[in-house]
């Protein structure tokens, strides 16, 4: 597979679409189309295979849900009679968590409003009964974005039907194979036509999606949009305390002021905890996680993208797959435990190239694993302080600890092991020791 380029174009005019495409392009704001766009759509339409990777924020979705619109719309005008009933699907797009499905369909709805007749688009994830989902399904579905379980639980209830499916999109492919997606997709795959067009996009391609790209692709052209959220994004590393690090929060959110803003933390329990702490504080705040109810998770959401809320605590759920726009400040009140959920959670400021802030708290019992991360992601950030909120080097002595319980490991596995001899002694002796175990009292004897 060789990396390709297309020519940069500057208007959303060349490269073909549609008049009531292009109506929807211009109601959405877009005026010139970013680097992973005029990449992907001239090839997307070609009808090849895509394996392309960039960063949050770079458009992804459009660069897909686009041309795959512009298609659908072709294929109407060449096939007037061709139109299909029922619960067979064109266009089936996997995504990771229903909070991506959601906000994935919203974009297609965006982008197809203008188009007659109207293209059906709809969504099927956990945590909504798979009646309500398959019922909607039997209304002929152009487009339909899910999480593979789920739409494997729909096919297996024959609730969805394949036989005319054109495309295939696997959204955020390296969270699908973090999740554990893999087999479900490897099982999906069995069912779908062998002729389709399958169109892969991510922010970051793991070592662990090759087997399945060779085993999905066809061909494919190779799209590499270089990482530039370092860049882009101000990135700073405050070193505290643990048990201050709340106080720390507090202190800079009232100092700075940032609206809205982003907090992640790395459990539910601790969103839970530093929700109460900042209300305390008398700050507008509320949470997002998997124990949240969808409803609840959905209307903190529209109340911080509107301006109601003025802090979002999230898990990592939030990292990936939902657009916040004109978000200035990011922060991490705990470190993500995998470091490229570092670059997703960032990223969700300073997007499509505007300029962002992005603020680690960490602890010295953090220190090794941001030390990781860095390497990893290839980066590294001076160690700043706040006055009052320092790190103390009691804390710092801390780093000691692991050597000490390693050095008692090993005196007692140096037990154990003469423990073990000695028993091995005793058993060619002719000592039974199954009988000794049931009773203690006869090895003493003995």
């Amino acid at each position: 597979m060789k990396s390709f380029y297309h020519s940069t174009v500057s208007d959303f005019h060349l490269f073909g679409f549609s008049d009531s495409l292009l109506q929807a392009i211009k109601q959405s704001g877009y005026n010139t189309p970013t680097e992973i766009q005029n990449k992907a759509i001239p090839a997307i339409l070609e009808g090849k295979d895509i394996l392309a990777s960039a960063q949050t924020g770079s458009g992804k979705t459009a660069a897909y849900a686009l041309p795959i619109l512009e298609q659908l719309i072709q294929y109407r005008e060449n096939n007037k009679n061709a139109d299909i009933r029922g619960n067979h699907i064109r266009v089936l797009v996997l995504v990771p968590s229903r909070a991506l499905a959601i906000q994935v369909s919203a974009e297609f709805y965006r982008y197809s409003r203008a188009i007659e007749p109207k293209i059906n688009i709809r969504s099927a994830f956990g945590g909504v009964e798979t009646e309500t989902q398959a019922k909607y399904l039997n209304y002929n579905t152009d487009i339909l974005v899910a999480t593979p379980q789920r739409i494997l639980t729909l096919f297996e209830d024959k609730a969805v039907q394949f036989n005319y499916l054109q495309t295939i999109v696997f959204d955020e492919i390296d969270r699908l194979i973090e999740d554990n997606f893999k087999e479900g997709i490897e099982k999906l795959l069995k069912y779908l036509p062998n002729k389709r067009q399958n169109l892969m996009f991510s922010a970051t391609f793991p070592d662990q999606i090759r087997s399945l790209v060779r085993q999905v692709l066809d061909q494919p052209l190779v799209i590499h949009i270089p990482q530039t959220t370092a860049e882009q994004i101000d990135q700073h590393l405050i070193s505290t305390n643990t048990q201050m690090k709340s106080q720390l929060l507090v202190h800079l959110i009232q100092q700075y002021q940032w609206r809205p803003l982003l907090v992640f933390c790395t459990t539910k329990k601790s969103c839970d905890k530093l929700v109460l702490i900042l209300s305390q504080a008398n700050l507008n705040v509320a949470t997002i996680h998997g124990n949240k109810p969808q409803a609840i998770r959905e209307k903190n959401l529209m109340d911080f993208k509107q301006g109601q809320l003025n802090i979002l605590i999230a898990t990592d759920v939030a990292a990936r797959g939902i657009d916040f726009r004109r978000l200035p400040c990011v922060i991490n009140y705990e470190l993500p435990r995998v470091p490229n959920d570092y670059l997703h959670r960032i990223g969700r400021t300073g997007r499509a190239g505007q300029s962002g802030l992005a603020i680690s708290l960490i602890s010295p019992q953090d220190e090794a694993h941001f030390k990781a991360i860095e390497r990893q992601l290839n980066f590294k950030l001076e160690r700043e302080q706040v006055d009052g909120f320092e790190a103390n080097e009691s804390i710092v002595e801390t780093k000691n600890t692991p050597k000490k319980k390693t050095k008692v490991k090993k005196a007692l596995s140096k037990k154990r092991k003469k423990q073990q001899i000695k028993k091995r002694k005793d058993k060619k002796a002719g000592i039974a020791l199954a009988v000794s175990i049931k009773n203690p009292l006869i090895s003493k004897k003995q």
